[in-house]
């Protein structure tokens, strides 16, 4: 009984902890409040992180992005993700407000997403600029390409486990 209790125990510890770490990848757990800067600029426009992504696009050309919106409040964010306020036509209009505040930029849509409150774009750096003074913009990711750099899953899904439980597929 203590051997199925504390393996029970250990897949619900670890499924949480996955749960929190792609809520915390996707930079909904954070409410940041930015102030103006001297040069003039705020929100994620102040940030380092942000300029340098500008930076890059100036010198590489446009860059495929994700944004990441909201409506001024992290528990907003994370509900949007959890439980769905920001679904359909409120999340459609929050996305359609964005791209229509870009209007005159140089800029794609790669993909509006339906849950998330997000947008995929490929966008120039004046677009990029245009992105990281508006409110509704939480953060702007450029999209990686990255390789794994977990070895093997089998010990974080517990595979060993598993398979000396019977699991096989």
């Amino acid at each position: 009984m203590y051997h199925y209790c504390h393996n029970q125990k250990r897949r619900i510890l670890s499924a949480l902890g996955m749960l929190f770490l792609c809520i915390g990848q996707l930079g909904l757990n954070d409410k940041v409040v930015y102030a103006a800067m001297p040069n003039g600029l705020s929100g994620i426009a102040a940030q380092p992180e942000f300029q340098a992504l500008v930076a890059k696009a100036q010198v590489s050309g446009p860059l495929k992005v994700l944004v990441t919106l909201t409506n001024g409040t992290a528990s907003t964010q994370l509900s949007a993700v959890a439980t769905g306020p920001l679904h359909g036509a409120a999340l459609a209009a929050m996305q359609q407000g964005v791209i229509d505040k870009l209007s005159g930029n140089s800029f794609e849509v790669l993909h509006q997403y339906e849950i998330v409150p997000a947008l995929a774009i490929q966008a120039d750096a004046t677009t990029l600029t245009a992105l990281g003074n508006m409110a509704e913009v939480a953060s702007v990711q450029e999209e990686l390409i990255m390789k794994p750099t977990l070895a093997s899953s089998r010990v974080v899904v517990q595979g060993d486990d598993a398979y000396s439980a019977g699991y096989t597929g």
